[in-house]
């Protein structure tokens, strides 16, 4: 099954991918982390030049006349003994902005020594180190988010002329986020070197990307990690959710396309009504349209060969009286088959009518929306109706309302007809009596008669079409036999039931009339 140009498992699993990437770019490149450990390591060189400072204003600080000077071999002293405890990069400036120590540059032998961290050796040949290089080149495709000022020591002909170091010999601390020519990160951070309120220079701290930048790509591969993880979970549980709706809702739709294509042959639909999910409603619902449909097929069939037999009775009829009129001279006998084919003509013209009434039913049920109707009220207008030629009908009911979703046409129909069927089998000066009552859910309308009963084994034959159990004298021809089919067609097609069943006398035993019942679900008002 395809929409567009992805099938279902794919855009399953592209969405979920494509909203795992939006969270990772939204983590890396927009998130604040980066600005809270930046943070972090201001407060860890604040802290880290603060003791330097103190430990400098404690041992390398004399008082002159002049205020208070540094001892600069002193102060070179403490720096050479820090080198390899402090990883950052230490500066210290005299009251004049002189740098007068650098912890990259110490003097030994007369010479000055530049130090510099080595990276740690690897081979190449570990697939490990390889994948952890390449997700550190991924991550560093996304630079920091701020704009930074630069920070080219090359360019700079005094770094003591740098404003943060100007601040911090006017007893100010400073801190400061740069980016270097090659687009690294650096973090420096001065503060003044006092003692009793005396500034006598500034300590800066320097960290440059050689500590910031691993700190940051570590934090970045690590949720580059759980991303790929979540991914690949995300990815597999997109597949099991792809092919436990899109593979069922593909042979649905390959067993509707046979159903479409095929011909003479039931078609059979993929059944996955055990499932409590809409895949399982809808197996369900398409298993019984196609059944309906089937049903439909075989009933369209079935009628058209019940109608072909019951024209043909009459237009045989006809045919030999047409035949007969042309061999014989009597005039009474002339008249007789006249009289014949005229009975012939209206009894086709019955079945005409009432076959195209029956196949418009069919149509009207399934396109026209049923309203709500109340059945007490139409049920009591058919009987007064009748009482105005009739006087053998009784109408009871239980107190309440009944309504119910239907045509009112029709339902008029279905009691008109039973009302009809009973009064005309119902012996001289009996009653026909109507009933009405029900439940919650549903409400019925029963018909009694005092008539023959029903044959036996025929309650149901009844309700087919054409067919008729009238033998009496001067009935045949006169009904088509789709009176009580019409009747069943419109009560099923609105969610009811219409039965049948002989009324026993309870002295006797004996068989005292008929019962039709009909029984259509409440309607809520």
């Amino acid at each position: 099954m395809r929409i567009g140009t992805l099938t279902v498992a794919g855009r399953f699993t592209l969405s979920n991918i494509i909203f795992l990437l939006m969270m990772l770019v939204g983590f890396v490149f927009f998130g604040d982390y980066t600005d809270r450990f930046i943070n972090n390591e201001v407060a860890a060189l604040q802290n880290q030049a603060q003791l330097m400072a103190t430990t400098i204003a404690t041992i390398a600080v004399d008082g002159t006349e002049n205020g208070e000077v540094l001892r600069t071999d002193s102060v070179r002293q403490i720096i050479r003994r820090l080198v390899g405890v402090n990883d950052a990069r230490t500066q210290i400036f005299s009251t004049g902005s002189i740098l007068v120590a650098d912890s990259k540059f110490l003097m030994g032998g007369g010479r000055y020594v530049q130090v510099e961290q080595l990276p740690p050796p690897h081979s190449r040949a570990n697939f490990i180190i390889d994948g952890q290089e390449l997700l550190k080149k991924i991550v560093e495709f996304f630079p920091y988010k701020r704009s930074l000022p630069v920070y080219d020591e090359k360019s700079m002909p005094d770094i003591g002329q740098l404003q943060d170091v100007r601040d911090a010999l006017m007893g100010q601390r400073r801190w400061t986020l740069w980016r270097t020519p090659s687009a690294q990160l650096m973090l420096t951070v001065v503060v003044p070197i006092q003692r009793l309120n005396q500034v006598s220079g500034a300590v800066m701290v320097t960290r440059d990307s050689a500590q910031i930048a691993p700190a940051i790509v570590q934090l970045r591969m690590e949720a580059l990690k759980s991303f790929l993880g979540v991914l690949l979970i995300s990815t597999a549980l997109s597949f099991y959710l792809a092919q436990t709706i899109a593979r069922p809702l593909k042979k649905l739709a390959s067993a509707a396309r046979s159903a479409r294509d095929l011909r003479g042959v039931k078609p059979e639909i993929p059944d996955y009504s055990k499932r409590s999910d809409e895949v399982g409603e809808l197996s369900w619902a398409l298993k019984s349209m196609t059944q309906n449909l089937w049903m439909r097929l075989d009933a369209i069939e079935k009628f058209a060969a019940d109608v072909s037999h019951e024209l043909k009775n009459p237009l045989a009829s006809i045919d030999s009286a047409l035949q007969t009129i042309e061999r014989i001279k009597d005039p009474d006998k002339i008249h007789q088959l006249l009289e014949i084919i005229t009975f012939d003509v209206k009894r086709m013209e019955r079945l005409i009518t009432d076959i195209s009434a029956m196949s418009r039913l069919d149509a009207e049920l399934m396109r026209t929306a049923p309203e709500v109707v109340d059945l007490r009220n139409l049920v009591q207008t058919i009987v007064q109706t009748n009482l105005k030629y009739n006087k053998r009908v009784r109408l009871t009911y239980e107190p309440g309302s009944y309504f119910v979703h239907g045509l009112p046409h029709r339902l008029a129909q279905v009691i008109e007809n039973l009302l009809s069927n009973a009064i005309s089998y119902s012996s001289e000066n009996s009653i026909v009596e109507v009933s009405m009552g029900g439940t919650k859910k549903s409400f019925y309308v029963r018909v009694d008669d005092f008539g023959p009963g029903i044959s036996e084994g025929k309650a149901q034959k009844i309700f087919e079409r054409f067919y008729t159990s009238r033998s009496g004298e001067g009935d045949f021809g006169q009904h088509s036999g789709l009176g009580l089919s019409i009747c069943k067609q419109i009560v099923e097609g609105l969610g009811g039931e219409i039965t049948c069943e002989n009324r026993i006398a309870p002295a006797s035993g004996k068989v005292e009339g008929a019962r039709f019942c009909v029984v259509l679900p409440c309607a809520t008002v």
